[in-house]
């Protein structure tokens, strides 16, 4: 799992949370509107990248990432926005 921990006083309506390739810029996850938004995700990451969804209600983004692949080796950044403002950042290191 890739970690994203943000404080629960921050969890409201407008939060969003984008995971992205730090190398790239891919769209891994995001999460938009109180849900999941799979359809803007990037195809290599389809039915491949979940939240802990239990775990959300409490500030916990953390990123799971199934079926890896080589090509999923490197720096996996985590951006938290509220109205707009980035309010928490998060840069993990995947290595297989």
């Amino acid at each position: 799992d890739l970690p994203c921990q943000v404080d629960k006083s921050l969890l409201e309506n407008n939060l969003k949370v984008e995971w992205r390739r730090a190398d790239s810029e891919t769209l891994v996850h995001l999460y938009e509107d109180g849900k999941s938004q799979a359809v803007k995700q990037h195809k290599d990451y389809h039915k491949r990248a979940h939240f802990l969804n239990k775990k959300v209600k409490d500030g916990n983004f953390s990123l799971r990432l199934k079926k890896l692949r080589a090509g999923d080796e490197g720096v996996y950044t985590c951006k938290v926005y509220k109205d707009q403002d980035c309010v928490h950042t998060a840069n993990t290191e995947l290595k297989l």
